[in-house]
């Protein structure tokens, strides 16, 4: 700042996986302070190398939320600064990335692929209009045992499958990908990027779920599902029909 009259910070951000909220800490070891954990070129999709948060954080809104906020709070006190472009306002496709819990979508939008906002759109917001944050972050307490069952259920045109531990109680802290397939009865939305819309998707506290579109006159949905590391389930549930 005293070399330049303004500074605009540009292109910075966080990837979050919609509708995941934790209680910290957000990364299994905090990363060695004696460490540069500035991405490299080709550190971005590698599970080599140090500890940072892009390749072991858990990719919560609650992490992305409280970052954005400590970053906002730092601009808005600094003399001389012009202005902000957050890297980016919605997730959108790539092919570098098969490993994100959305595979190949980059998760660095304030917005879902389908324009639902996250939580981090109510903080830019919340900055933008009052230069100040009240966003509250959802109750994330719940079981931290790993999955050891999930459950199928079929409502209207959602299927949802919820993931268990030994006790019967959510694991949200687990998170596990899950393949939705639909062997008869309709159809299922898919390739859409987002929660609701892929039919390959990590679970988001617990859950994950998927859009379908019954056919005309079927009474019945037969159903697979696969959760990784836990096993195949096949349900043939009952068409709500509203």
């Amino acid at each position: 700042m005293a070399r330049y009259p303004r500074l605009l910070h540009a292109e910075w951000g966080g990837d979050s996986h919609a509708g995941r909220f934790r209680q910290p800490p957000h990364i299994h070891e905090e990363p060695l302070s004696t460490v540069d954990n500035a991405e490299e070129v080709g550190t971005a999709t590698s599970e080599d190398g140090f500890t940072r948060y892009s390749k072991d954080g858990d990719w919560s809104e609650s992490y992305i939320v409280n970052l954005m906020d400590h970053h906002l709070m730092i601009q808005n006190k600094l003399e001389n600064f012009a202005g902000s472009l957050q890297w980016a306002f919605k997730d959108f496709g790539t092919p570098l990335r098969p490993e994100n819990p959305v595979p190949y979508v980059n998760q660095k939008g304030l917005l879902a692929r389908d324009g639902t906002p996250k939580l981090n759109y109510a903080v830019f917001q919340g900055w933008n209009l009052k230069q100040a944050s009240n966003v509250d972050l959802p109750d994330a307490e719940d079981s931290v045992l790993v999955c050891t069952d999930f459950t199928v259920s079929l409502s209207n045109d959602r299927i949802q499958v919820t993931l268990l531990d030994k006790n019967g109680n959510v694991a949200i802290r687990d998170d596990r990908r899950v393949r939705f397939y639909l062997m008869a009865g309709g159809n299922l939305i898919r390739y859409c990027g987002h929660m609701g819309g892929s039919d390959v998707i990590e679970t988001a506290s617990g859950c994950a779920w998927l859009r379908v579109i019954p056919d005309d006159n079927a009474q019945k949905m037969t159903i697979g599902v696969e959760v990784d590391g836990v096993g195949v389930k096949q349900e043939t549930l009952t068409i709500e029909r509203t």
